[in-house]
Parts: C-alpha cells; structure tokens; sequence
C-alpha cells in the first residue's frame, strides 16, 4: 500500500492534469461505437440513428481496459464518465491501497466516489474533487448546480426540484462506460466543449 498523507491534494493534481489534458467531447466515443457497428464517418452524418444499433452490454470490465474501448476513457478527451473513470484509474495505479473507487449514474451524469477517502471526482464540479463522507452533503455552486449525498453506500444527487432526485447504487467502470456510450449511440450527437478552470 502506498503512504500518501494528503489523499485530497493527490486527487486535485490528478483533476487538474486530466481537466486540463483535453476537451470535453464525444468525438473518439462516436468513432469507436461506429468503428464496432462497421460504421463510417459519412454513414453517421448520412444517417446517425444507425449509431442506435449499439449494444452496451458489449461493454465489460474486462474488454474497457483494450482496445478499442480503452481510448474512450484513457485518452485525453472524453465526457463526465470518461474524466471520472481518468482520474480514478490514474489516482488508483499511482497509490495503490489508497483509492478504491466506485461509479454511480445519476441520470445522464457519472461521477466516482471513493468511499475510503471520501473523494468524489466529478467533471462538472468548479472546485475540482470533493470529499464527500458519509451522510454529508456537498453543493455544487458553480458549475453544474446540485446537491450531492453519499448514504448508506448509495450516491443522490438534486439538480433541481423539478428533475427530483437521483438514486445510484455503485456500478465498476465497466457499466459506467456502457452507459455512457449507449447515451452517445442514441443522441448520435458530435460535441466539442474546452474546458477552463480558473485559480
């Protein structure tokens, strides 16, 4: 087990590296789920609800560590789940012992959350990780406005009082990626978004 005395200082320079490694977008996972259907660039832009023809149970914990699917995740690009699962992997292999981190969907978004450590990697937090213990509640001001709550094990999340609240049980990064790439199959949506981060 690696010895680290500031678990919250390692997980920000990991956030921050990965944050400011690449853009926010869907590019490799569009090619990738195009790439497994037999698909090409000019069929996608033709017709994109081809892209719906993918199916995530394709998708395990064994095979998101190869190819193709490790790039959906591992490079430097990529959406919400591809950051959590970035930050989490690297924080994972750099201390290990240290970290051990769970996913959890809350409704079109996935986060990581360490329960040991009590981080919480989220893309669309302004502060960079949190740590979030036990029946604490961490809101997000900036950013994606929420309120997040890690009890008994289950991740909840309130965007607003109209969108309700979001329950997840923990899931592996396998079927965090899954879910993510039927979400990008379905909207067949190409999307470009750089990302800042002020002091």
């Amino acid at each position: 087990m690696a010895e680290l005395n500031n678990p919250e200082a390692a997980a920000t320079d990991v956030w921050r590296e990965v944050f400011a490694g690449g853009p926010y977008t869907s590019f490799k996972m569009v090619e990738i789920v195009a790439g497994l259907l037999g698909m090409s660039y000019s069929d996608i832009l033709a017709n994109p609800a081809q892209l719906n023809g993918f199916n995530p149970d394709f998708v395990t914990e064994a095979n998101i560590t190869e190819a193709p699917l490790l790039s959906t995740w591992s490079s430097l690009t990529g959406r919400c789940t591809s950051f959590a699962a970035n930050v989490a992997t690297l924080l994972e292999a750099r201390y290990p012992g240290v970290f051990n981190f769970q996913y959890y969907d809350v409704g079109r978004h996935r986060v990581a959350h360490c329960e040991s450590t009590g981080i919480l990697i989220d893309s669309s937090s302004a502060v960079g990780p949190v740590v979030l213990r036990e029946n604490q509640e961490w809101t997000n001001l900036n950013g994606v406005s929420g309120r997040w709550k890690y009890i008994n094990g289950m991740s909840t999340y309130e965007r607003n009082s109209r969108a309700g609240i979001k329950r997840s049980a923990p899931m592996e990064r396998g079927r965090a990626m899954a879910a993510c790439l039927k979400e990008v199959a379905k909207q067949g949506t190409l999307i470009c978004a750089f990302r800042y981060q002020t002091p």
